[in-house]
């Protein structure tokens, strides 16, 4: 059976061999203070529906959530960086590729950059990678 966690694995595990990503990193659940004019990347996990995908023996469940990647760059150096990394995250993460942890094989459906995001201190491109997985209906 799958959990929260062993889908964030599956997904950090994979974030985490991205090319050029900044050395600073705000996991979930883990203490970080950023440090002015250095990139760095923020990660969250959004469960968006759990719902019964097939019948038999229980039945199959399709869980679907986001994986929810924030790319900061220092305020006013352009944006090219910012959006270099964003594209390179979302090229990472390319529809149909299995990610596997523990108890969860998790399914990139898409992957998008959003706009980026003026900030006091910086400039920040949101990545979403909207992902699925089957587990037993228990």
């Amino acid at each position: 059976m799958s959990t929260h966690t062993d889908i964030i694995a599956a997904l950090r595990t994979h974030l985490l061999a991205v090319s050029g990503l900044p050395a600073a990193r705000q996991l979930e659940n883990r203490t970080f203070k950023p440090v002015t004019g250095t990139p760095w990347v923020r990660e969250s996990l959004r469960p968006i529906s759990a719902e019964l995908a097939s019948f038999g023996n229980g039945g199959l469940v399709q869980e679907r959530g986001q994986y929810l990647v924030d790319v900061f760059y220092p305020a006013n150096t352009g944006t090219r960086d910012a959006f270099g990394m964003a594209d390179a995250i979302v090229a990472a993460f390319r529809p149909g590729i299995a990610l596997t942890y523990g108890g969860a094989t998790v399914r990139v459906q898409r992957a998008e950059r959003a706009a980026g995001q003026s900030e006091p201190d910086w400039f920040m491109v949101p990545v979403a990678v909207t992902y699925f997985l089957h587990r037993p209906n228990q």
